[in-house]
């Protein structure tokens, strides 16, 4: 499961296997882990977390010499063993968007015109992310709640959720390190928003500790409380 290993069939990709969700349908108690969580930051790494704490998707942070031959094994991998796959792109989503997966990317880096597989994240500036929402009114939305509760605490990110919570297609934690619980910021999420997004870990330091377990579950349990289908 080595990213950049030889690839068979078409860069599109079934989109017929039990892990594969887009950015809007319906969904269960989906909750994983960033590539960006581990040293080096590999897909497979990511999965054997996921099978260490019990999570059920693994978000994959690629750069723009990321090639795409090893995107598609990581996502053809990762949905082998049940994973939901996911991108974090820092550059051009041109590429991205036929891969058949969803793809993040920061609103200040957003150019479109976006279809709603792509997820506009917010930035340390609120405004640039309603800016990016107007202008691209088919893209979806990605909140990073550990950022936005640094930037104006719960306030922040209810409001952010409230608003675009239509548009609201995965919530990321743990980016940002803040006093707030990750769970207890995930819930801020899902009451604003009124259902339930994939959540994606990305825990500052290790990721092997018995206590993530124990966050995974909790997570995940208060996504079943919410199993309500989202445009």
């Amino acid at each position: 499961m080595e990213v950049g290993g030889a690839v068979e069939g078409a860069v599109g990709g079934r989109q017929d296997g039990h892990a594969f969700l887009t950015a809007r349908t319906t969904l269960g108690d989906v909750v994983g882990f960033s590539t960006a969580c581990f040293t080096p930051p590999e897909f497979p790494v990511a999965a054997l977390a996921c099978q260490t704490h019990g999570a059920n998707a693994v978000e994959i942070a690629c750069g723009e010499s990321t090639r795409l031959d090893a995107l598609v094994h990581a996502r053809d991998q990762l949905r082998l063993h049940g994973l939901r796959p996911s991108l974090h792109a820092v550059g051009q989503v041109d590429r991205l968007v036929g891969l058949g997966m969803p793809v993040v990317v920061p609103a200040d880096l957003a150019v479109g015109p976006l279809t709603r597989t792509v997820l506009l994240r917010n930035t340390g500036d609120p405004d640039r992310l309603d800016e990016a929402m107007e202008v691209n009114p088919d893209a979806s939305f990605g909140m990073d709640a550990s950022l936005a509760f640094a930037v104006g605490g719960f306030t922040q990110v209810k409001s952010f959720a409230s608003r675009h919570g239509d548009r609201l297609a995965q919530v990321n934690v743990g980016g940002v390190e803040v006093e707030a619980d990750v769970v207890e910021l995930v819930r801020a999420c899902f009451d604003a928003a009124g259902r339930a997004v994939p959540v994606i870990v990305e825990r500052p330091g290790s990721v092997w500790s018995e206590g993530l377990s124990g966050d995974i579950e909790r997570l995940r349990a208060l996504a079943r409380r919410f199993l309500t289908p989202y445009r």
